[in-house]
């Protein structure tokens, strides 16, 4: 920080990094001063803002406003104009409040790319255009807090969503606010949310409507950390959404047509039977024999049990698989295969844990059509293979009896097949 002094002003330069990871950079050029009216006077010069790689321009035009001015004592502010732009991209604030009685603040978007000033999330990207305006206002100390902001050709994790439209409106005491939500393109609303959100408590509430109309669950995809993938569907349906907004409790059922998923590590596709119901329960999916169909031989078996999470990250798993004969493995060799081959079971399958630590447990009879072969390019160190463990006359007499077997710890995605 440097600065100096020139007449009645006092200039200031100031050069500062932000963010989590220090990667946003502030170059900011201040001045200091007193108007005619013997106000204090914080201005902008033209100052630039590197956020998420993108530059943007504080009072690019050079021009009188951007600018706080305040008196001494802080009771009446007036915030005149402060503009920031990315080319054709704008974000403006102005505003005034005056002693405890009177705000009205706007903030304005104009062609704003959504990507450009949302923060850092795992696994979502957002895109779209925003246009709107934030607006609060206090009248003799009733406020009257709105929001209307619209998001063209909202994007999640690269899939159009079509267009976002949000429209929220407060009471007067800042304690409850009404929300009205919806996703919609050119000839479906694939999203409606209607409801209130309370926050007169220590912890905020929600009390909220969903409608789903052939809401797409392709975007969900980063959520499976490469263990599942290909997520897919169409959903319809409605859910209640209510508790607190630290953790809220969702329950509602939804009908899936089109659905699917993959899982790389079997290098197995499974699509979902259409009219597929999931019921929504707290914080979790739960399938009731569910048809689940193989997508290259057709094998079929029946679904059950939950998918959750927290807060939409955490994910983890509790599912049971029951079929006459599935597709379980479709691989191929290569350098790194500790088997590969070509498997179909009669029996269950039950597939529990977090997603980056899965395990897959089956008690199974091999179907016609099975080939699992197990490369064995260095014979002579074979016994000294810990994938591979070989049963006793003991240690299966004692698995037949029901008694515990103790494994060594296996890290990533483990499979116990009998």
């Amino acid at each position: 920080m440097i600065n100096v002094t020139r007449n009645d002003t006092l200039f200031v330069k100031t050069e500062f990094k932000g963010g989590k990871r220090n990667s946003d950079d502030f170059d900011l050029n201040l001045f200091y001063t007193i108007n005619e009216d013997n106000k204090s006077v914080i201005g902008f010069r033209k100052s630039d803002v590197i956020f998420k790689k993108n530059l943007w321009l504080v009072n690019e035009e050079r021009d009188k406003l951007n600018k706080i001015e305040f008196d001494r004592s802080f009771k009446n502010i007036k915030i005149d104009n402060i503009r920031m732009s990315h080319f054709n991209e704008e974000i403006e604030l102005s505003g005034e409040l005056r002693d405890s009685t009177y705000k009205n603040i706007d903030l304005n978007f104009k062609d704003v790319d959504l990507i450009k000033i949302t923060p850092r999330i795992d696994s979502l990207a957002l895109a779209g255009n925003v246009n709107g305006n934030l607006n609060l206002q206090q009248r003799n100390g009733v406020y009257l807090p709105e929001s209307k902001v619209t998001v063209d050709n909202f994007k999640v994790n690269s899939f159009n969503l079509g267009s976002f439209d949000a429209k929220i409106k407060g009471n007067e005491s800042l304690t409850n606010y009404s929300v009205n939500v919806s996703l919609k393109d050119d000839t479906n609303e694939s999203l409606a949310v209607t409801g209130n959100l309370d926050v007169s408590g220590r912890n905020s509430t929600l009390d909220l409507d969903i409608k789903f109309n052939k809401f797409i669950l392709n975007p969900l995809n980063p959520f499976g950390e490469g263990v599942i993938t290909n997520i897919r569907g169409e959903i319809a349906g409605q859910a209640k959404v209510t508790g607190r907004l630290q953790r809220p409790q969702i329950n509602g059922e939804l009908i899936m047509d089109n659905g699917g998923l993959a899982i790389p590590y079997l290098n197995i596709d499974y699509a979902f039977s259409d009219d597929t119901k999931i019921e929504l329960r707290r914080q979790s999916f739960i399938f009731d024999n569910a048809i689940l169909i193989d997508s290259e031989y057709a094998s079929t078996a029946t679904l059950s049990g939950n998918i959750n999470h927290v807060n939409f990250s955490n994910w983890s798993l509790g599912l049971n698989i029951d079929s006459d004969k599935l597709l379980v493995l479709n691989t191929s060799d290569n350098e790194d295969a500790l088997y590969y081959g070509t498997a179909f079971v009669d029996g269950n399958i039950d597939i529990s844990g977090p997603t980056n630590e899965l395990v897959i447990k089956a008690d199974v009879i091999s179907e016609e059509g099975t080939v699992i072969k197990i490369p064995l390019n260095d014979t002579d160190s074979f016994g000294d293979h810990s994938y591979i463990h070989f049963l006793s006359p003991e240690e299966k007499e004692a698995r037949l009896m029901g008694e515990a077997q103790v494994l060594d710890d296996i890290k990533g995605l483990e499979m116990d097949f009998d």
